[in-house]
């Protein structure tokens, strides 16, 4: 049985998520994420690319993401498509594959989808988009918000971790994202948001070691009696 799980800042329906489910049951889909929407145009494609070194120095002097934003959201004829990794924004995930495998616990925020789609690949569950769904997803960057620097270094971080975790180099995962980012960052032609986001992000990974939100989280956690499982 697929159990589903949606993030705060995405906006769905009911009938978004039955849809979304029965198709993903009815071909065998063991994780299934919807296309979303996004500030920066239309994101959660089937074909989504890894997040490796190479990926973030070939997209620094590409359009990438730039160019999809007036782009409209793909229609497809089948209701389902394979994908090697799905955004965690909006999931379903079948109770059997996460009784396999587990999210990594090294990520405390980003990159944690991609690793567990691949290795949910690895396993040989299905893996895919429902191209019959698009829900809106507001994405969590913003200019005006005091912890997008927290944000930032959680994302480097997690970066790096990714990095090692499927044989990349650390080293040129770091300068690979800092190029990527850094030019993101001055981009005339880009969204508010995205440039934010990429400041954040190439600060983050200059200074990994600064506080991030998982720090944060930790004080709020023991200042609650909270504690983790």
């Amino acid at each position: 049985r697929l159990v589903s799980d949606w993030s705060s800042d995405v906006c769905s329906s009911d009938l978004q998520l039955s849809t979304l489910l029965g198709h993903a049951e009815a071909q065998g889909y063991a994780l299934v994420a919807p296309l979303r929407r996004e500030p920066w145009g239309a994101q959660g494609r089937p074909n989504e690319p890894l997040p490796t070194p190479r990926h973030f120095f070939r997209t620094a002097f590409v359009p990438g993401r730039l160019a999809r934003r007036s782009e409209p959201i793909p229609q497809s004829v089948d209701s389902m498509a394979d994908a090697v990794w799905v955004g965690g924004s909006c999931i379903a995930i079948r109770g059997d594959l996460l009784r396999q495998i587990r999210f990594d616990e090294r990520f405390f925020m980003y990159f944690e989808d991609v690793d567990f789609g691949q290795r949910a690949n690895a396993l040989g569950a299905r893996v895919g988009v429902c191209t019959a769904v698009t829900v809106d997803h507001a994405v969590g960057w913003r200019s005006d918000d005091p912890l997008i620097g927290r944000r930032g270094v959680e994302y480097a971080r997690s970066a790096l971790v990714y990095a090692e975790a499927h044989g990349h180099s650390r080293h040129l995962m770091k300068l690979a994202a800092l190029t990527h980012t850094s030019l993101r960052a001055v981009v005339p032609s880009g969204s508010d948001t995205a440039r934010a986001a990429n400041r954040a992000i190439a600060t983050g990974l200059i200074w990994p070691t600064k506080p991030g939100l998982s720090e944060l989280a930790l004080v709020h956690n023991e200042r609650h009696g909270f504690s983790s499982l």
